[in-house]
């Protein structure tokens, strides 16, 4: 992983540590830098023109916003 999917990590595990609400949960939204880097890979894997350490960051990327998902999920309950 990069530091920029830490970065990602980050943002999410401090929203998680912090007791949040059911609303805050659902409310998350995670920084401009990672946005504009998600839409980067998104856009790199569409095309294909990832590099191997992007394209890792991109699976990591992917698999989180597969538990924000659940989380998500679990707060709608």
């Amino acid at each position: 992983m990069t530091t920029r999917t830490f970065k990602a990590y980050d943002e999410l595990l401090r929203l998680l540590g912090s007791n949040p609400s059911k609303a805050d949960i659902l409310g998350f939204t995670p920084s401009n830098a990672t946005i504009e880097r998600a839409r980067y890979l998104i856009e790199g894997h569409r095309t294909g023109t990832l590099t191997v350490r992007e394209a890792a960051e991109f699976d990591a990327l992917s698999q989180l916003v597969l538990f924000k998902r659940a989380a998500n999920l679990q707060a709608q309950k």
